[in-house]
């Protein structure tokens, strides 16, 4: 597996690759292992696009799997960077009352002072 605005990350899970069709609880644990999430974060946080003369990160969104996965995602970034715990990264799905509010602020505004992630 790839990061594309990175380099190669040799994940947490003891398999590197995952393949492209794999039983469920395999994934899962690919998934929603706290090492690999902490490597893809670091990748994210050094790696990533800067903007404003390269002084922040740029608008990121990352596609979870599930709610469940979204939140495991949110958690484990704020607790990796409690200095932007709820100002950085936030949850949007569906079935929030604000959802479509917060796309659409996302899209338009410009990048808050230390970037912004949405999952």
């Amino acid at each position: 597996m790839r990061i594309s605005f990175g380099t190669p990350l040799k994940y947490a899970h003891k398999s590197s690759v995952l393949p492209f069709m794999s039983a469920g609880r395999i994934h899962y644990k690919f998934v929603f292992n706290e090492g690999t999430a902490d490597l893809v974060f670091q990748d994210l946080m050094e790696q990533s696009i800067k903007v404003a003369g390269g002084d922040r990160l740029g608008k990121t969104i990352i596609f979870a799997q599930n709610k469940r996965h979204a939140q495991f995602i949110l958690d484990r970034f704020n607790k990796l960077y409690p200095q932007y715990h709820g100002t950085f990264a936030e949850r949007v799905v569906c079935e929030d009352s604000r959802a479509l509010d917060v796309i659409e602020d996302f899209k338009v505004s410009p990048s808050p002072k230390n970037g912004h992630k949405r999952v």
